[in-house]
């Protein structure tokens, strides 16, 4: 008896152990990806002219998807690799965040691309940008639009969806 009960304990320790990683792991990409995109904003010249790595990286970040859904799945990961970490929720519920808030920083990235080729980056220019000259910027907009209220609605707002996220 005394066996299942240290076998259970040390499952516990283990993923409290492995819990704690990959906390530390999204708290590491968030401040690191928050530092690269202050480094970058705060820039001057541009990015040929610049010969420093961080900044160079961080203008790589920004042609991705662009300055706001950067900045917003930045701030995700550093906060919820911070609550993981500290224990303020499990693994599963963290995972569920970070899915939902990647559908809302790429409909973000399709929203602002159908209007502004810098606003939404490069995501946003091809798929966003690209509706938007076979059809209308409105359409591609609702397009980007309804990926993110589906994401909002998978991840937070699904019932069914939020328990078999965290089974």
């Amino acid at each position: 008896m005394k066996r299942a009960r240290a076998s259970m304990n040390d499952t516990q320790e283990r993923d409290r152990v492995w819990s704690d990683a990959f906390g530390l792991a999204l708290f590491a990409i968030g401040s690191v990806s928050c530092a690269l995109l202050f480094k970058t904003l705060t820039h001057t010249a541009g990015p040929e002219e610049s010969a420093n790595w961080a900044v160079q990286m961080g203008f790589e970040l920004l042609w991705a998807t662009g300055p706001v859904p950067v900045s917003l799945m930045s701030l995700a990961c550093l906060l919820l690799g911070a609550l993981q970490f500290l224990g303020y929720q499990d693994a599963q519920r963290a995972t569920r965040h970070l899915a939902g808030t990647l559908g809302v920083t790429l409909g973000l990235s399709i929203v602002l691309g159908a209007y502004s080729p810098d606003a939404g980056g490069r995501l946003g220019v091809i798929v966003g940008g690209g509706i938007a000259e076979l059809a209308a910027a409105p359409l591609a907009a609702l397009i980007g639009l309804g990926m993110v209220c589906g994401s909002v609605w998978a991840a937070w707002m699904g019932s069914a969806q939020t328990t078999a996220w965290e089974r």
